[in-house]
């Protein structure tokens, strides 16, 4: 069976306050300081995937993901841990002078 292709709509605009070609699937001429420039039509071939390939994708979407979680906690948990240490070198600071 051969997954079906997929056809979109490009819109190339000139946005006044960029020279690269901006392109959106939608016109964007509406919108003041885009110009519409041409509109292009694409056909992307569909991948053709089994269901097992379907779920080892999502399985190393989610790892990657997985993985991102427990860098973050890391990054804050040792945020955290600096904090505390901090707190903790100013309250073995010496006593502050006052004169009499």
């Amino acid at each position: 069976m051969k997954a079906p292709d997929i056809t979109v709509k490009l819109y190339i605009h000139h946005n006044q306050f960029n020279p690269a070609p901006f392109v959106a699937t939608c016109d964007m001429s509406q919108w003041n300081g885009f110009t519409l420039v041409e509109v292009i039509e694409i056909t992307i071939p569909a991948p053709i995937l089994s269901g097992a390939d379907v779920a080892q994708k999502r399985i190393e979407q989610l790892r990657s993901r997985q993985l991102d979680i427990i860098n973050s906690a890391h990054a804050q948990a040792a945020e955290i841990e600096d904090q505390i240490k901090t707190l903790q070198c100013i309250e073995h600071s010496p006593a502050a002078m006052t004169s009499r």
